[in-house]
């Protein structure tokens, strides 16, 4: 039983569909920006490990939102099934 009833002033489902694609479209622009960036951090080292780590840790935002969407739509699909 889910102890939330509400997120986002919506119900449940749409407010976990609005923070999914709010992060899904922060992070993809963070990934990008990090991308262009990393073309003048290559000569110093420290800022090139700390690009390096942002575009991965985003890059892990990214695919974690893709997911979540994915199990809403699945399971938004197997309760009209039944």
């Amino acid at each position: 039983m889910a102890l939330i009833k509400s997120c986002c002033g919506f119900s449940l489902r749409k407010g976990s569909f609005l923070t999914a694609s709010y992060t899904l479209i922060l992070y993809t622009i963070v990934v990008m920006i990090s991308a262009l960036h990393f073309e003048l951090v290559v000569q110093t080292p420290g800022l090139l490990i700390i690009t390096i780590l942002m575009i991965i840790m985003s890059g892990f935002c990214v695919v974690s939102s893709v997911l979540l969407i994915i199990g809403l739509c699945v399971v938004s699909i197997e309760q009209f099934n039944y």
